[in-house]
This record gives structure tokens, C-alpha cells and sequence, in this order.
């Protein structure tokens, strides 16, 4: 599982588009629909559907989102753990 795609896909979720998605991420839209589309088929599921160029999360996609949320969440955690464990280290 690819962090960076789960980053994406709640990305494009929280935004509401690829576009916004992209302004916030700072990445081109390409980037993040082939981000979008690597996830769909890592996980082997459509996570939205796609109607008149806009992505609407669909039934599949709204079961992903709480756990995409939570690894995204213990991960950033994880992070902050390691980087006081470091300064703590470093202050010793």
C-alpha cells in the first residue's frame, strides 16, 4: 500500500476535485489522477464514479475513506513520535 495515494485520494475527497486537489497538493493534475488510478487498481475497486468530468465518491470509495483516513492518521503519528524520540536523543 502506497502512502502517497491514500494522501491523494483523501485529498481529492477533502477538495472536492482533482483540480482543487492539485492546487492544495502542489502536484499536477495528471500526477494525481495516475495516483488516483494506481490506488483504484492496487485495491482493486473504483473508488468514485465518474459523471460529466466530475468524480463522485461512490459506495466502495465511502467504505475506503474511514480506513484511508486512519492509516494516513497513524502514520503522521507514527512520524511525530519518531521526531520527539530524535530531539529527545539529540537533547541527551
Amino acid at each position: 500500500m502506497n502512502l502517497r495515494r491514500l494522501e491523494t485520494f483523501l485529498a481529492i475527497v477533502d477538495a472536492g476535485t482533482v483540480t482543487a486537489a492539485s492546487v492544495y497538493l502542489q502536484a499536477g493534475q495528471p500526477a494525481l489522477t495516475k495516483q488516483l488510478k494506481a490506488l483504484e487498481s492496487e485495491l482493486g475497486l473504483q473508488l468514485f464514479d465518474h459523471e460529466s468530468n466530475r468524480l463522485h465518491l461512490n459506495a466502495a470509495g465511502r467504505e475506503v475513506l474511514p480506513m484511508a483516513r486512519h492509516i494516513v492518521q497513524c502514520v503522521n503519528e507514527m512520524k511525530s513520535s519518531v521526531q520527539l524520540i530524535t530531539s529527545n536523543r539529540h537533547a541527551s
